[in-house]
């Protein structure tokens, strides 16, 4: 079963500020590149990452959220169906849910985005770090 949301992105999602997910840097190796393989946080500290995936191939991609995380690091996919030479977002949010315990390890979690028409999976390692004291 897939948690979390997929679909177009409203202003209100995109951290980075962007305006668009359809114009983008798409690489012509004929690959579908993410930009970031790690995205990190603090422990209690609630935040946004984006990580964006850019379609160097000759046609639409369509992605696809394969793996969540837990309730706490929901994801949000800005772009379902990427053009060619256009980009999809994968947008996590941390969002500590109730009271926060503080850990001295540091959590590792990871998200699989897979690409429909050439069945590869790209996982991003999504981080959770304890405060600093």
């Amino acid at each position: 079963m897939q948690r979390g949301f997929r679909g177009s992105c409203t202003e209100a999602d995109r951290p980075d500020g962007s305006e668009s997910d359809a114009a983008g840097t798409g690489s012509n190796d004929g690959l579908v590149n993410p930009d970031e393989q790690e995205v990190r946080f603090t422990l209690g500290e609630a935040k946004a990452e984006t990580v964006t995936f850019s379609n160097g191939m000759p046609a639409t991609i369509t992605h696809a959220i394969r793996a969540l995380l837990t309730q706490d690091v929901p994801a949000k996919l800005c772009l379902l169906d990427a053009p060619r030479g256009g980009n999809a977002r994968l947008i996590l949010k941390y969002q500590p849910i109730g009271k926060v315990t503080q850990i001295d390890q540091t959590i590792v979690k990871k998200v699989v985005m897979g690409v429909a028409q050439t069945g590869r999976q790209y996982s991003i390692q999504v981080v959770i770090e304890p405060k600093k004291k």
